[in-house]
């Protein structure tokens, strides 16, 4: 997968390849301009509680020029009611699903990935190495980086509620796995009649780690959280503790911790920050004139899909009933199926032990996945970052290491241009099938024969009933605006 979507039209829309420094002896652009479009009213402040699943914020997008998707990001201040609660991952822990969509044109939807933050915490663990998480450039990325391990979880306690803004952490992102907003083509607002981007939030229970052990109170808190203090929290005198305790109260707008009521976060001030495009009155009207010929303008995209599989048995057959004229990619993970403590977004568990992709008569290859490093190899491969030099090396410190995420690419080239239909075709019933052996036997462990404790787990893995496959295709995607109007194809 190419981080970079990029998306190829045809000569009326400008790239930014070309115009990006708008030079000032340039004919066509006229300025260029970062403008703030806030969120709509109902979503200037959104509480969502742990288990909220409805919760979205909105934002409505128009004017009479262009938007430069690379250029243009988000910010949102983020709260949480607790002391010690953190970030699954990176900011976008809390996005869940994001749709872009035309309200002018009957709400058609141009866009509609679901699971977002688990796609993006795959795209962060397969370009990861050992020691640190490699991705687009994201506000708030260090709340991941060893979000598991002890220090980096105090770390990340400290980032969202310990810092020097206070109240509230101000968090930077992009919607980098978003095909049109990311889209190296300049976005036609003036064309569109304006977009409407909606982002659906993840329940707190399930983007945020928080332990209510560790909110019984502030030796707890600051035992588990890498504090500013110039000397231990557990070694200052009573008075002390009251000066810290009553001052942080007073800067962070906290109350006393309090492990019984339910975790919740809330996000205010939400602002998407465009890089506005003013193009000059010649080239709109001849733009505008283009797009209401009948050949028109064409923009091509690449999105995801998300499809998620729950095994019956541990052999499975599972059909995609997606008619898709250009597949790319596959990205597949496996999580626990019942709620648990570990039913987060981004804890992946091994639960596969092959699959094999079908496509009529034609059979791929089949993938290894008990090995971890013919596993890795083979996602590597389908990334295109086999044998590179660096992280991405395949070497023996990787042999025993299983990031559980599982990649396949059907391109038969790979090039630059996106518009290129060089993946599978599974339209006109050719539809994709995938074949995939669970696990039966459940995680090998030594028990001590004196009090049945775990003494040792030598594998641990997901049997079948107790987990679920999500799936996300990545495809591409055409908006066609002629005189007919616009049409939104796959």
């Amino acid at each position: 997968m190419n981080p970079q979507h990029q998306s190829e039209t045809v000569a009326h829309i400008p790239k930014k390849a070309i115009f990006k420094h708008g030079k000032s002896d340039s004919t066509i652009i006229q300025k260029r301009e970062l403008i703030e479009y806030p969120a709509t009213a109902l979503s200037q402040t959104v509480t969502v509680g742990e288990n909220d699943e409805n919760k979205s914020i909105t934002f409505n997008v128009s004017g009479d020029a262009m938007i430069d998707g690379r250029e243009s990001y988000f910010s949102v201040k983020m709260n949480t009611n607790k002391w010690t609660a953190h970030l699954s991952g990176d900011i976008t822990s809390i996005v869940k699903r994001v749709i872009v969509s035309l309200p002018s044109n009957s709400n058609l939807i141009l866009e509609d990935i679901s699971d977002y933050n688990t796609l993006q915490s795959i795209c962060h663990l397969a370009n990861a190495n050992d020691d640190q998480f490699d991705s687009s450039w994201v506000s708030g990325l260090n709340s991941m980086s060893n979000f598991n391990k002890k220090n980096g979880a105090n770390q990340a306690r400290r980032y969202l509620n310990l810092h020097e803004e206070g109240d509230a952490r101000t968090m930077v992102f992009q919607l980098s796995l978003s095909g049109i907003l990311s889209s190296e083509s300049y976005i036609p607002l003036v064309l569109l009649n304006g977009i409407k981007i909606q982002i659906f939030l993840e329940r707190a229970g399930k983007c945020l780690l928080y332990d209510p052990a560790d909110e019984a109170n502030f030796d707890t808190v600051f035992d588990k959280t890498d504090a500013p203090f110039t000397k231990q929290y557990s070694s200052m005198s009573v008075e002390e503790k009251a000066d810290v305790t009553n001052a942080l109260k007073e800067y962070t707008g906290k109350g006393d911790p309090n492990n019984t009521t339910p975790i919740t976060y809330t996000l205010t001030d939400p602002k998407f920050h465009a890089q506005t495009i003013f193009m000059s009155s010649n080239y709109i009207d001849g733009l505008i004139k283009a797009s209401e010929s009948q050949n028109g303008i064409t923009l091509n995209f690449d999105t995801y899909r998300m499809n998620t599989i729950t095994p019956e048995s541990p052999n499975i057959n599972f059909a995609f009933h997606d008619a898709l004229q250009n597949l790319k990619t596959m990205f597949m993970v496996t999580q626990n199926r019942a709620s648990t403590t570990n039913t987060h977004y981004n804890y992946f568990l091994r639960g596969i032990k092959n699959f094999t992709f079908r496509v009529g008569s034609r059979i791929y290859n089949k993938v290894d996945c008990e090995c971890p490093s013919l596993s890795l190899a083979s996602t590597l491969i389908s990334l295109g970052k086999f044998g590179t030099y660096g992280t991405h090396n395949l070497s023996h410190t990787s042999y025993p290491r299983s990031k559980n995420v599982h990649i396949f690419d059907f391109q038969t080239a790979r090039i630059e241009s996106k518009s290129a239909n060089l993946g599978l075709n599974t339209c006109n019933g050719r539809l994709l099938r995938i074949e995939l052996e669970c696990y039966t036997s459940p995680s090998k462990t030594i028990i001590s024969s004196a009090d049945n404790s775990t003494l040792a787990t030598l594998s641990s893995v997901g049997t079948y009933d107790d987990i679920k496959v999500c799936t996300f295709m990545e495809f591409s995607k055409m908006i066609r605006i002629n005189c007919s109007g616009i049409l939104c194809t796959e």
